[in-house]
């Protein structure tokens, strides 16, 4: 995210299902110049099934652009 990516939703949640509770980026530890780190996202489970979640890795304010990643993540709730 030091270059200016980060990951974002890429669509909205199930929220019948899931509730983003929050997101943190965590910068790694080094001194090196536009290091990267890592984003986390906690979510809070509603109810058992099955959903998935989109993530899209974007540059803030490039918007017309395609994003740089992307990454779906099935959840499965017992």
């Amino acid at each position: 995210m030091s270059t200016g990516y980060q990951w974002q939703l890429a669509e909205p949640l199930d929220e019948t299902m899931l509730q983003l509770v929050g997101t943190e980026y965590i910068p790694y530890r080094t001194q090196r110049l536009g290091a990267d780190g890592k984003q986390l996202f906690t979510f809070k489970a509603l109810r058992p099934g099955e959903t998935s979640i989109f993530f899209k890795y974007v540059r803030e304010g490039e918007k017309d652009k395609p994003p740089e990643k992307e990454q779906t993540i099935n959840i499965s709730i017992k």
